[in-house]
């Protein structure tokens, strides 16, 4: 309980006390308002501390989230160059065997070695060697199919077969 008095005394013309006027303030609700209003801001400081600690938590989890994520993408796309890189090799591999198969063939063709002297000769590979170098101009105009058969070796002078 929580109350205030006030005392006024009232005087006679004599100086003396006559009468004693009391005034009594209760400010009991007040006070405890006062404390509930107290508890009440305490209660809020504290919970908003507690949300602090938990966006300052959420935040580090978001973070970590992301650097996750950036790792996982940074994993899937190392995989992806060492899958594409091996493809590119292979390819790479393949394209400098055609080149070197072409350009025999072009030697071939060409009957560089050959020179003027009788050889035997596989008949088939003349045709496979002739048909490699002008494979590129036919692939879109034409179909090969190669259906050769059985021929003995040749004995001549590979400089001389023309094709037509």
């Amino acid at each position: 309980m929580q109350q205030s008095c006030t005392f006024l005394p009232v005087m006679e013309a004599q100086d003396e006390v006559e009468l004693v006027c009391v005034t009594l303030f209760d400010y009991t609700d007040i006070a405890l308002y006062q404390r509930q209003l107290a508890c009440a801001i305490a209660e809020l400081r504290d919970e908003k501390e507690e949300q602090a600690r938990l966006i300052s938590r959420l935040d580090e989890a978001q973070s970590q989230l992301l650097q996750s994520e950036k790792m996982a993408s940074i994993g899937q796309l190392a995989a992806e160059v060492a899958h594409d890189l091996g493809d590119l090799i292979k390819e790479s591999k393949d394209g400098l065997e055609r080149v070197k198969r072409i350009v025999q063939d072009l030697k071939d063709f060409s009957r560089v070695d050959s020179g003027v002297d009788w050889q035997w000769a596989d008949l088939h590979k003349c045709l496979d060697s002739t048909l490699n170098v002008v494979a590129n101009e036919i692939k879109y105009k034409a179909s090969v199919i190669k259906n050769y058969g059985q021929l003995p070796e040749v004995e001549c002078i590979r400089s001389s077969i023309r094709y037509s």
